[in-house]
C-alpha cells in the first residue's frame, strides 16, 4: 500500500493537535483561556473539532503555539472535508 495514498475513514479534528502542543508545553485549559482571552467552554469545543478555526483564529493559535497560520487552515480544511465524506458514507 502506498503511504501516501492513506485516506482514512474517520476524521481527526484539529484540536488534537491543540491538545497535543498543550501537553507538550504543559498548557492547561484554563492556561490556554489565558493565552487566547477564550473562555473554557470555546477552548474545548476547539479541542473537541465542534469550533471551527477561522483565519483569525489560526493568526491567533500561530501567534501562541508558533505553529504557522498555513498549517492551522490546512488542517481544519482537511477535518471539514474528512467530516463530509464520512458523513456521505453513513448516508
Amino acid at each position: 500500500m502506498n503511504p501516501a495514498a492513506f485516506q482514512p475513514d474517520y476524521a481527526v479534528p484539529p484540536g488534537e493537535t491543540l491538545a497535543d502542543w498543550m501537553a507538550m508545553h504543559n498548557v492547561t485549559v484554563l492556561d490556554m483561556c489565558d493565552l487566547m482571552v477564550a473562555m473554557p467552554p470555546f477552548v474545548n469545543a476547539l479541542l473537541a473539532g465542534e469550533q471551527e478555526i477561522t483565519d483569525g483564529m489560526a493568526h491567533q493559535l500561530e501567534s501562541v503555539t508558533g505553529i504557522v497560520f498555513s498549517f492551522w487552515i490546512e488542517r481544519e480544511r482537511k477535518y471539514r472535508e474528512q467530516l463530509a465524506k464520512s458523513k456521505e458514507g453513513e448516508a
